[in-house]
Formats: C-alpha cells, structure tokens, sequence
C-alpha cells in the first residue's frame, strides 16, 4: 500500500492510497469460494462454514461464525424471542421465553445480521434473524421460525 499526497488547486490537498493488485485466484479457490456461497444458499445464512481464506471479500458474503457467548449476540437472541408472533396474542400456548444461543453467524456490513439458532423455554429449536444497527444500537426482527436447519 503507498499513499501519496496530490495538490489539488491552492489549499487542496487530497491523499490518494494505492493498493496492491489482487492476486489471482486459482481453480481451487474459486472452487472453494463456489462451496461456500452454496452453503450460504442452502443454509438461508445459519450453517455455514469458514470463509475461503484467500477470497476476496464481495458485500454481502462475509457470514461468519460467531460466538454464541457474545453479549451483543445474546441479547439480539433474547429480542427476537420478544419480538416474536409466538409471545403476541393467545392461540400460541403460552409465552415463550428465551433459553440458550445454540449457534450464531453474523455478517458484519452497514448493518451487522445475526443468524441466531436457539432454544425456546419449550425446548423447541428456532431460528431468527436480527439486523443489529450498531450506530443507534437497536435491533429489527426480519425473521422467527421453528428451525429448518439445525444439526444437532
């Protein structure tokens, strides 16, 4: 990387930083990064593995995995629970309750997206989606559902 100050007219001035050329990208890798925008596919974001090391970082790619201890993790977790149809009217059997994080990928852009697999106080398995805006600090449920891709 070099960075080079150029004089745009008087009392301009505008800092320019180059960056290297990216390498190539082998047969290999661009098998591998194929692997894991299938994973993405298949798993709507909540099971997906490591991200190809040497692949380039597309928006909107980079799910990774995530701690399921993360406080922020947590209490996105404990938001959807609330936030969900299931503690809203009285057809649904009584109000859920949040249990324990069972797996937690995030994608970390404008916004971070939590894909959360947990556990409900019914024993029952769920998944949910929470947008996480980190410059007001609030959460937005884009999706709650029994779980459709937890591997025990």
């Amino acid at each position: 990387m070099s960075i080079e100050y150029i004089s745009s007219g008087p009392g301009k001035t505008v800092m320019c930083i180059t960056f290297p050329p990216t390498p190539p990208e082998s047969a290999s890798d661009r098998q591998k990064i194929r692997e894991y925008h299938q994973q993405i596919h298949e798993s709507e974001g909540f099971y997906v593995g490591e991200r190809p090391v040497k692949s380039r970082p597309y928006i909107g790619s980079g799910i990774t995995r995530h701690s399921a201890n993360d406080e922020k993790a947590i209490a996105a977790a404990k938001f959807a629970v609330e936030a969900s149809d299931h503690n809203k009217g009285e057809d649904c059997g009584g109000r859920l309750e949040f249990r324990k994080v069972v797996r937690v990928n995030i994608m970390r852009a404008a916004v971070f997206v939590y894909y959360i697999t947990l556990q409900g106080s019914d024993q029952c398995f769920y998944e949910a989606k929470v947008l996480e805006n980190i410059h007001h600090l609030t959460y937005q449920l884009k999706m709650f559902r029994p779980a459709q891709h937890y591997k025990e």
